[in-house]
């Protein structure tokens, strides 16, 4: 079985996400449901993936 991490997708906690992209959790949740955002849940925790938080900084 390989283990390498290169594979492994990077993703932040959402209050990291909302500090990072300086909006609300409620918008953040917002933005997941209408797919701006790409959300993981891995056990009890929704993580977004650093992808979608760099693609909204281009953006903006």
């Amino acid at each position: 079985m390989d283990t390498s991490t290169q594979d492994a997708v990077k993703a932040r906690r959402l209050a990291e996400a909302c500090k990072i992209l300086r909006i609300s959790r409620s918008t953040l949740y917002r933005r997941i449901d209408d797919g701006t955002f790409k959300a993981v849940k891995i056990g009890g925790v929704r993580l977004i993936t650093e992808d979608s938080i760099n693609a909204a900084l281009q953006a903006a």
